[in-house]
């Protein structure tokens, strides 16, 4: 971990990020303070961010903040029974104040393997396209079902209950 800071009232630092929910609200600072380390994130493929929990964890309301933070007005669902939904971002790298992904990123895209049997079937959806185009942003919920389909490089985003809350980690994987 790096340096300490404070940010929107919760602590975090500039590589890793330590945060705490107490009502399902927060998870609007949460997304904001990740949609800061994705913008910032440097990679010649897919920002990837592969998203740990158990059932009921926050994964998809923590991708519904950041879709709305990127601008999709698009009704935002669990993918589960399709496996994925993407979401076109508008073109705001004209924005000085406001670039997506530094003007690189295309196409949000929200990924559910939990009905994976085996990480094999990720090759059906051709994800491997999807992960090799720096123009997506990728939020995959339930990553361990991907195995080696998983991206060495990427941002990892831990959920665990804590009480009423949640404790959320945030860190590169590299």
């Amino acid at each position: 971990k790096d340096k300490k800071s404070r940010f929107g009232g919760i602590f975090c630092y500039s590589t890793d990020m330590e945060l705490e929910t107490k009502k399902g609200s927060d998870f609007g600072r949460v997304a904001v303070a990740l949609q800061s380390m994705i913008d910032d994130f440097k990679s010649d493929s897919a920002t990837v961010v592969a998203l740990w929990g158990d059932l009921g964890a926050g994964k998809t309301t923590l991708t519904q903040y950041l879709a709305k933070s990127y601008g999709i007005e698009d009704e935002v669902v669990s993918p589960t029974f399709v496996i994925m939904k993407i979401y076109p971002l508008a073109d705001r790298s004209h924005e000085d104040d406001d670039p997506v992904n530094n003007g690189r990123s295309e196409r949000f895209i929200h990924m559910d393997a939990y009905r994976f049997e085996n990480p094999e079937e990720a090759a059906g959806i051709r994800l491997h396209e999807y992960i090799a185009d720096p123009k997506n942003i990728m939020l995959i919920e339930w990553p361990e079902l991907l195995g080696d389909g998983l991206p060495d490089r990427r941002i990892d985003v831990k959920i665990a209950h804590n009480g009423e809350g949640r404790r959320i980690t945030i860190a590169e994987h590299v």
